[in-house]
């Protein structure tokens, strides 16, 4: 280990004073604003703006004013300066090779060096550009503006659902802290924590229009959902959602048609300017119409071999038509269907050029091969065993590539489907043979639904074990354990050291290497307990949101819940469909779940006030 000097990082002091006077100075603006009492439609009075009664910048703009409670939003705004400071602390900048291709897309973009990779969206990138990555060379612009992230996202989910009830907001803004989402991922560079914020500011916006009727909201709402696709794929989900409710409401209520057409056509502009950059850069306007080419291999994957153990656990645990010691199942296979014979054959016509291979004898080093087994032990043996050993016999490699399902074969062939069909092409027959499998598999659909399960603090196979009467070999909520952004490798099959510039790998490295951050030390320490936290506040979360999801139909405010849980069941099928589970997605899923748990038990709540009686229920009463 580095031989650094003893006490706190001095990057991280200087940025928890910058969190603190920041913190401070929103508590003191807030404490300014005086009282905030309900308006709007969830009233019997019209708000403000509507009566002329408002005035300056919100008198000329026609802005309705925000609903709050100032005693409340200033414990939401201390509380997140706090959260955030001590996550400022306990943890390391995180940079790993995902890492480190947004940080090549920024200094392609920026500089015109670097890689322009179609496989990444462009959205994150341009955040590292704008905090000052590529400029300064420094991570530290970063870690601010993504603290500041940090301490936003609480508000803005504190004012989401102010106008319904203060208590409910306040909840589910001190919910969110508790769990640490809002918190954990301030170091790792990775798009967690700028996605999270268009999550948040396009339901923020939303409920602005649903609770004000005013039509401007629609554009916000629609544009922030519209950019979290171009930070993670699955804000495809929040977007679907927006335009189908809001397209509902707007034609039911003969308002607003205008503003929402606008909306859409300003969407159209943004999503078709992107495709059209993308199309330039890559020279195929097959592209023009996509984000990143990559939903279908991302599909692929999984049953290529990333969920070939859980559909083997199904098998042998659940259904009894397998020994629990059988190698995982073969899931991707010609005789799938037509696509996937056509995907064989291309295989097979690709490895007769040995040179679609031969580079790649230089490139496997063992540490940087995921996947690779304690078997294989040098570079040679690994390309030996993948292509090697086969004597140059292109249809033998093609077998293989689906008898021994590895990553490193994946990697090989994708570019080669590109370059001979087009990427929209080659993604759609991606797609088209994992859903090929899926038929043929439907225990694919029950491992996807297992994944699903653990973002709401379950274990589904563990559930089905005690149902089916087989002996429990899992438990019955999801484990719990430190990922690997909250305790990260150093240097990860080097990434860090050949990409980054030096004065940023003495940054990683300085941050690494911190007092407390040791195994046993007392970070790690602190974290393992704060993760425990967060593991109980997501099972709580999560077993109120499939429990009693059913009671917002029921609600005043039904439109707005619905709108909300689609978009919550939307993104968990998209995360659960596209990989195993990790808290590297909860960012975009679990405040949203929260959400609507809080929601649960205040709908109860008002029913149960209203049932005993009480006519002006305490429980609706915002101020």
């Amino acid at each position: 280990m580095p031989d650094y000097p003893a006490g706190l990082n001095p990057a991280d002091v200087a940025i928890a004073i910058a969190l603190s006077l920041v913190g401070f100075l929103a508590c003191a603006l807030v404490w300014s604003t005086g009282w905030r009492k309900l308006v709007g439609p969830t009233t019997d009075h019209p708000a403000p703006h509507e009566t002329g009664q408002t005035t300056g910048w919100r008198a000329r703009f026609g802005a309705p004013p925000l609903v709050y409670n100032r005693v409340d939003l200033i414990v939401v705004i201390a509380c997140a300066t706090i959260g955030q400071t001590v996550y400022l602390f306990l943890t390391r900048i995180s940079f790993d090779c995902d890492a480190l291709t947004f940080l090549h897309m920024a200094r392609y973009l920026a500089e015109g060096e670097g890689v322009y990779l179609p496989s990444r969206a462009p959205g994150y990138s341009i955040f590292l550009i704008a905090s000052g990555q590529v400029a300064f060379y420094s991570f530290q612009g970063t870690i601010f503006l993504k603290s500041l992230i940090g301490m936003l996202t609480p508000v803005l989910i504190y004012l989401t659902l102010s106008p319904i009830n203060r208590r409910l907001a306040l909840a589910a803004a001190l919910l969110v802290m508790a769990s640490s989402i809002a918190f954990t991922y301030v170091k790792a560079m990775t798009p967690q924590h700028f996605f999270m914020l268009f999550i948040a500011l396009s339901f923020y916006f939303y409920s602005r229009y649903y609770f004000t009727g005013s039509g401007r909201y629609i554009f916000f709402a629609l544009v922030a959902a519209l950019l979290s696709i171009f930070v993670r794929g699955e804000g495809l989900a929040v977007l679907a959602a927006m335009l189908l409710m809001l397209s509902f409401r707007v034609l039911w209520t003969r308002k607003d048609i205008g503003k929402l057409a606008a909306a859409f056509g300003v969407l159209a502009i943004i999503f078709l300017a992107h495709g059209t950059m993308r199309s330039i850069i890559l020279d195929d306007w097959s592209v023009l119409t996509s984000t990143t080419n990559w939903s279908g291999r991302q599909l692929f994957l999984q049953p290529y071999f990333i969920q070939a153990n859980n559909v083997a656990f199904v098998r042998s645990n659940l259904l009894g038509t397998a020994e629990p010691d059988e190698e995982p199942p073969i899931l991707i296979r010609p005789e799938n269907g037509p696509e996937s014979r056509r995907f064989r054959d291309a295989v097979g016509a690709f490895y007769e050029d040995p040179e679609n291979y031969e580079y790649l004898l230089p490139l496997l080093h063992p540490e940087a091969v995921w996947g690779a087994t304690n078997e294989i032990g040098s570079a040679d043996s690994i390309y030996h065993q993948l292509f090697g050993q086969f004597d140059g016999d292109a249809q033998q490699i093609a077998d293989n590539v689906f008898e021994s399902p590895i990553q490193i074969y994946f990697d090989n062939l994708w570019p080669l489907f590109d370059r001979s069909i087009g990427r929209t092409a080659a993604d759609n027959l991606f797609r088209d043979v994992a859903l090929e499998a899926m038929a043929e598999n439907p225990e694919l659909i029950l491992s996807m639904a297992h994944n699903a399960s653990w973002y709401v603090g379950l274990d589904l196979f563990g559930l089905l074990e005690r149902m089916v009467g087989t002996e429990p070999t899992r438990p019955m909520i999801r484990r719990l354990g430190l990922d690997n952004y909250l305790n990260p490798v150093f240097d990860g099959a080097a990434c860090a050291s050949n990409g980054l510039p030096g004065p940023m790998f003495a940054e990683y490295e300085r941050d690494h290497f911190k007092p407390g951050t040791e195994a046993g030390g007392w970070a790690l320490a602190t974290l393992t307990q704060l993760q425990f936290l967060r593991v109980h506040v997501t099972v709580l979360a999560g077993g109120i949101f499939m429990a009693l999801w059913w009671s917002l139909l029921f609600t005043r405010h039904r439109e707005f819940w619905i709108t909300l849980g689609i978009a919550t069941v939307l993104m968990v099928g998209v995360v659960s469909s596209a990989n195993i589970p990790g808290e590297r997605y909860e960012p975009g899923t679990l405040p949203l779940v929260i959400m609507i748990a809080c929601g649960c038990v205040h709908t109860l709540l008002v029913f149960a006030t209203r049932l005993l009686g009480g006519s002006r229920h305490r429980a609706g009463r915002v101020a």
